[in-house]
C-alpha cells in the first residue's frame, strides 16, 4: 500500500484535494495524532499502550472486546507502515468519499475494516492462516477503497512510487488481490495481515454492488424515495461534446448511490472515468 498513489492532472472545477472529502482529512489528522501518542514514551522492541488496549485480536473479540474491530483501524506499527496507509487516503481516499458522500464513506471505510478483521478471525480458526497474532492497520478499509475504484474508474491511471511504473487502477487493484490470495493460500509472511486486505476488499464488493446497504444513513425521508432534483431531458450528444462540469458529475454519483453502478449508461460510465482520470490536488 505504501508504494502507490495516482498521477494529478486537473478537474474542470480545479477543487482542493480535500473539497467534499472532509473524512479523508480528519482520517489522515487522527491517524497521525494517535500513532504519535502511542509511541511516546514506548521503549524499542514494546507496543504501545494504545496497541494493547485497541489493537485487534481474535481472542479479544471473542472475549467481548468488539470495539477492536474499530479500534485496530486507527493504530499503525511503524513510521513506515504509517506512511503507506496514509498515502493511500491522501490519493485514493478523497474520490472515493464524492462517491458515497461523507457520512457513507466513513461507514463504508469502517466496516470494510471490520470486515477484514473478522475475516482475518474466521481463516485463523479454520488454520487457514495465523491469527494469534496482534492485527493494526488501516489497510483493510483501504482494500475498500481500491475495490471501489476499480468498479467506478476502472481506467484511472495510477502510478508506483517503486518502480516509477504507470498502470490503470483495474490493473493495480487486480496485483494487489492477487498478492494478497497467494500469500493467504500459501502461507506467505503476513498471510494474517492479507487476510484481512481481502476481508476488507470482499465487504467493498458487497457494499458497491448492494448500495442499498448503507441506505439507514440517508437523510430522514428520503428511504426508499429518490432525492428531489431537477432532471434535464436526455438527449444523445457526440463524446466530443459531452459537458464534463462538476454538476453532471456528481447526478452521476447521485444516480449510483441510489440505484447502484450497474445502473449507469455507457455515456455516464465514461464520463465517471474521465473525470476521474483529471482527478488531482
Amino acid at each position: 500500500m505504501q508504494q502507490h498513489y495516482y498521477g494529478n492532472g486537473n478537474t474542470m472545477r480545479q477543487p482542493s484535494k480535500f473539497e467534499g472529502a472532509q473524512a479523508c482529512k480528519w482520517l489522515l489528522i487522527i491517524n497521525i495524532v494517535v500513532f504519535f501518542l502511542d509511541a511516546a514514551g514506548v521503549e524499542r522492541g514494546t507496543i504501545g499502550r494504545f496497541k494493547e488496549f485497541g489493537g485487534y485480536t481474535t481472542d479479544g473479540f471473542l472475549a467481548g472486546q468488539i470495539w477492536r474491530v474499530v479500534s485496530f483501524q486507527f493504530l499503525h506499527f511503524g513510521g513506515w507502515h504509517l506512511l503507506g496507509n496514509m498515502l493511500a487516503v491522501f490519493f485514493f481516499g478523497p474520490f472515493v468519499e464524492r462517491f458515497w458522500g461523507t457520512k457513507k464513506f466513513v461507514a463504508y471505510y469502517l466496516i470494510c475494516g471490520a470486515a477484514g478483521a473478522l475475516f482475518y478471525s474466521i481463516l485463523g480458526i479454520l488454520g487457514v492462516v495465523e491469527s494469534y497474532g496482534l492485527l493494526c492497520g488501516a489497510s483493510a478499509g483501504i482494500f475498500g477503497i481500491i475495490v471501489a475504484l476499480i468498479i467506478i474508474a476502472p481506467d484511472m491511471r495510477v502510478m508506483l512510487l517503486f518502480p516509477p511504473i504507470p498502470m490503470k487502477m483495474r490493473t493495480l487493484g487486480i496485483v494487489f488481490l492477487v498478492i494478497a490470495v497467494y500469500v493467504v493460500l500459501t502461507g506467505g509472511q503476513n498471510d494474517g495481515g492479507e487476510a484481512g486486505h481481502l476481508g476488507g476488499a470482499i465487504m467493498g464488493f458487497v457494499l458497491m454492488k448492494f448500495p442499498g446497504l448503507l441506505g439507514f444513513l440517508d437523510p430522514k425521508g428520503a428511504r426508499g424515495a429518490k432525492r428531489p432534483k431537477v432532471v434535464r431531458e436526455a438527449k444523445i450528444r457526440p463524446r466530443t461534446v459531452v459537458n464534463l462540469q462538476g454538476d453532471e458529475v456528481d447526478r452521476i454519483l447521485d444516480k449510483i448511490s441510489e440505484q447502484g453502478f450497474q445502473s449507469l449508461t455507457d455515456e455516464e460510465k465514461q464520463i465517471l472515468s474521465d473525470a476521474a482520470k483529471r482527478e488531482d490536488d
